[in-house]
């Protein structure tokens, strides 16, 4: 709670909280309360601020795919009673267009999922309903996985060809990271 009042005076105007403990999958009441809290602070501080909550349901069920889904919407239904304005669930792939729909469908809040190489195109998460799209470790995965690749090949070749496959030219980096308009 500290750290996030303490972003709430820094000027955040979004936060994003897990219901997990310790890889552990918080009761949905000990969550809710936390929310509660939350909501209570920002409006005291009279801020503005966008509460997005993540919850892993569907990554630390042990049950089947229908009850995991059954308490991710049970869990987002309480955390909007609560005062949360956004449900984030991770998608790893399986969750599939017709579950996705279900969540829009069933949640009362903007949904985010998080994707991987194995969901639906952005363009299909739009049509559905989905809120935000999220990348998560997934970018950093993938360049620490041709960092990995560029290392292998330095220690079995000696060699740096490796380098060269993919990169980007200085010039191409300064248009990615310069500002619209600017010279």
């Amino acid at each position: 709670m500290a750290s996030i009042q303490q972003a709430i005076k820094a000027g955040a105007v979004g936060v994003n909280l897990e219901d997990t403990d310790n890889a552990e999958l918080l009761p949905v009441e000990t969550m809710a309360d936390r929310i509660t809290g939350i909501r209570t602070r920002y409006i005291e501080l009279d801020m503005p601020l966008f509460l997005n909550v993540r919850t892993d349901a569907l990554l630390k069920s042990e049950g089947t795919c229908t009850e995991s889904l059954r308490d991710v919407v049970s869990r987002g239904n309480a955390y909007a009673e609560a005062g949360t304005h956004g449900v984030f669930v991770p998608d790893l792939g399986d969750l599939g267009q017709k579950n996705i729909a279900m969540l829009v469908r069933k949640l009362p809040l903007p949904l985010n999922v998080i994707v991987n190489e194995k969901s639906p195109p952005i363009s299909a998460l739009e049509q559905l309903g989905v809120a935000r799209v999220s990348f998560g470790p997934r970018v950093m995965c993938a360049m620490l996985s041709y960092m990995s690749k560029i290392t292998a090949g330095l220690l079995s070749t000696g060699t740096s060809t490796r380098l060269g496959e993919h990169s980007l030219s200085y010039s191409e980096i300064n248009s990615l990271l310069s500002t619209p308009g600017s010279a």
